[in-house]
């Protein structure tokens, strides 16, 4: 018996000291270079994953474990980014060393995960998931305080899929579900910060708002058909919310974002300028056999998460696709390989490190 006691001590401590020297390992094996950007990742249904920092060449740069689930909706606000759990109400915000302060809404973690959320002068602005009630399907509104503190709640007939700020504006885009009809539509609802006051306006029949810009005074929604397919933006009143007009494509809309008054779009995966007139001018090409899961934009770039069609499993990593920096001013483009451990990565969501870009 002491033999064997003897022979089970040893065993566990080789385990232990391999276990140490396979962290020190890892540690030491990090690449020196500075973090161009880091990595959240998580899984869909279990707590768990992680903060991976990378440079610019894709070289792990940094790694930290995180007990968190489908992180998977977030903002670039000033420098500040903010994550989103969208099926747990776990969230993030991360500083440009990878500093990380996690916090829930509504200061309960067993509450719904987010469809959208940013940050609105230091606050942060979040639309939370819901369900059907009352013939319709409904989320929930929520501003709070970085300590904490509940400023604005408020249920909204929408389901909500973009949240844009502008001055003392909240504008929340979507869609609207009539049940007795079994229809949804697409709708937007606008709220004033000084004084609460709503504006909503349900527009066409069997659409779905899916992502919003600010462009030459106006509202650029894009606009997706019950079969997913997002070939159209709608132009909307940013003060009544009426639809002014549409701009028709025969390509599909994966982004859109507008700079220096013009507006852009990712048509069929290539970075495209959108012309008044409904053409487009084809301006760069995203890697190929990738489409954009995410994207982010400060100042004159563009970051895309352009995710592989298909994973790639090598030596216990997996090849997901290319963090993408696109100049818009001087139409240039870098792609970083983005590789991380074959785990946790049903979602993947990312931030650049502004301060290393020249």
């Amino acid at each position: 018996m002491k033999k064997r006691l003897l022979t089970i001590g040893c065993i566990l401590v080789i385990v232990t000291i391999c276990i140490f020297c396979n962290k020190i390992f890892k540690k030491n094996s990090f690449s020196t270079e500075k973090t161009a950007y880091y990595i959240v990742h998580s899984d869909m249904l279990n707590k768990s994953g992680g903060l991976v920092g990378i440079d610019i060449d894709g070289n792990i740069t940094s790694q930290e474990s995180l007990k968190i689930q489908d992180i998977s909706k977030s903002d670039l606000v000033d420098n500040t980014f903010i994550a989103g759990g969208n099926r747990a109400n776990n969230h993030l915000l991360i500083d440009t060393q990878g500093n990380v302060t996690e916090f829930n809404l509504l200061d309960n973690p067993n509450y719904s995960g987010v469809t959208t959320i940013t940050i609105n002068n230091e606050n942060i602005v979040a639309v939370m998931n819901g369900n059907i009630t009352d013939n319709t399907y409904q989320n929930l509104f929520v501003i709070q305080d970085i300590q904490g503190n509940i400023l604005e709640k408020k249920i909204f007939d929408i389901f909500a899929s973009d949240i844009l700020c502008e001055n003392n504006t909240v504008y929340i885009i979507g869609s609207y579900l009539n049940l007795e009809k079994d229809q949804w539509s697409g709708k937007i609802i606008k709220y004033n910060l000084a004084d609460s006051t709503i504006k909503e306006n349900i527009t066409s029949p069997n659409r779905d708002y899916k992502e919003v810009v600010l462009y030459d005074g106006n509202l650029y929604c894009s606009v997706a058909d019950m079969n997913g397919y997002i070939k159209e933006i709608d132009i909307l009143d940013m003060d009544s919310l009426e639809k002014l007009t549409s701009m028709n494509f025969d390509k599909n809309i994966s982004s859109i974002f507008s700079f220096n008054n013009f507006l852009y779009g990712v048509f069929d995966n290539i970075i495209c300028k959108i012309e008044s007139d409904s053409t487009i001018v084809e301006l760069s090409s995203l890697p190929q056999n990738t489409y954009v899961s995410s994207s982010l934009i400060n100042e004159n770039h563009v970051y895309f998460f352009s995710r592989n069609e298909a994973t790639e499993n090598k030596n216990g990593y997996v090849n997901l696709g290319f963090i993408v920096d696109y100049d818009i001013l001087n139409n240039q483009m870098k792609s970083t390989p983005l590789s991380i451990e074959n785990k946790n990565y049903d979602s993947i969501i990312f931030f650049p490190v502004i301060e290393n870009h020249n």
